[in-house]
């Protein structure tokens, strides 16, 4: 019998796509945001941030998914957590 209370993945049900929901914001607020600048003002440079900017962001969705997916089956399998030898005290020194 389990000793957490976490719930395994058959009460979480299945992980939805965080990627596609979070994109289709973000391209909400640019389509948003463009059609208050007018076309002919938005530059390439600033068509290109935009574009390096949503990588970046599907970049790091994609990695959130994949780590969210690997600890519901880590848990599911009744591993447990690994303590860290060596914490990272950040800005604490």
């Amino acid at each position: 019998m389990p000793v957490n209370n976490i719930p395994g993945p058959s009460a979480v049900g299945p992980i939805p796509n965080a990627n596609s929901l979070a994109v289709q914001q973000q391209q909400q607020a640019l389509m948003a945001r463009a059609a208050v600048e007018s076309p002919t003002r938005v530059s390439q440079e600033t068509q290109s941030q935009i574009q390096t900017d949503k990588s970046r962001v599907t970049l790091l969705l994609e990695i959130n998914s994949e780590l969210l997916r690997e600890t519901v089956t880590l848990q599911a399998a009744g591993k447990p957590a690994q303590e860290d030898k060596n914490p990272d005290r950040g800005f604490l020194g």
